[in-house]
C-alpha cells in the first residue's frame, strides 16, 4: 500500500505550541502538493510528535492522531487544517518535541475517486447513463493504469471506467 511521509527532525526541542503547528502546517502543505502532483487523494493521515528518546530524564510521548476525511483529498486548505487542528490536540505543555511529520494513507488515483463520485450520480445510475461506461477486471485496470495496486475494493471488486478513458 502506498503512503506518503513529510517528516523532520528539528535541530532542537520545540516547546510551544504555535511553533509545532507551524511546522506541521508546513509538512501538510508539501504532502499535498505530493498528492496532486502524483494525482492521487488521500482519506487518511496520521498526525505524530514525539519527543527525544535520548534524553532520558526528559519527559516521552510518541504521539499520533489518524484523521479521516469523509471525502477522499488532496486539498491544501483541508489538509493543514486537519493537521494542525490535530497537533493541537496532541501537544502536551512541558514537553520538548524533537521530530513531528504527516502521513498520507489509503492513498487512492483521483481519477477513481471522480468516477467512484460519478458512478453514484442518479444519471449514471439510470439506463442511459450506463451506456457511456464498461466493466473491465481488476488486471486488465492494473495493466491499463500501469499501477502497483488498484483499491478495487472500494467498487465492490468491480472497477468501472468510462470507454472514453479507455479509447
Amino acid at each position: 500500500s502506498q503512503s506518503i511521509c513529510v517528516s523532520r527532525s528539528f535541530s532542537s526541542e520545540i516547546y510551544n505550541v504555535k511553533e509545532l503547528q507551524e511546522q506541521i502546517a508546513n509538512f501538510a502543505s508539501t504532502m499535498a502538493e505530493k498528492l496532486r502532483k502524483q494525482g492521487s487523494v488521500t482519506s487518511e493521515m496520521v498526525v505524530f510528535a514525539y519527543t527525544n528518546k535520548f534524553k532520558e530524564t526528559a519527559p516521552q510521548t510518541y504521539a499520533n492522531n489518524l484523521v479521516t476525511f469523509a471525502t477522499p483529498t488532496s486539498d491544501h486548505i483541508t489538509i493543514i487544517a486537519e493537521a494542525v487542528r490535530s497537533i493541537g490536540k496532541l501537544f502536551t505543555e512541558g514537553y520538548g518535541y524533537k521530530k513531528a511529520g504527516v502521513i498520507a494513507t489509503k492513498i487512492i488515483d483521483e481519477k477513481l475517486e471522480d468516477l467512484r463520485d460519478s458512478m453514484s450520480s442518479p444519471y449514471v445510475n439510470g439506463i442511459d447513463g450506463l451506456a457511456d461506461y464498461m466493466h473491465i477486471g481488476e488486471t486488465l485496470a492494473r495493466k491499463l493504469y500501469k499501477t502497483k495496486e488498484i483499491r478495487a475494493s472500494r467498487f465492490n471488486r468491480e472497477i468501472w471506467f468510462r470507454k472514453s478513458d479507455i479509447d
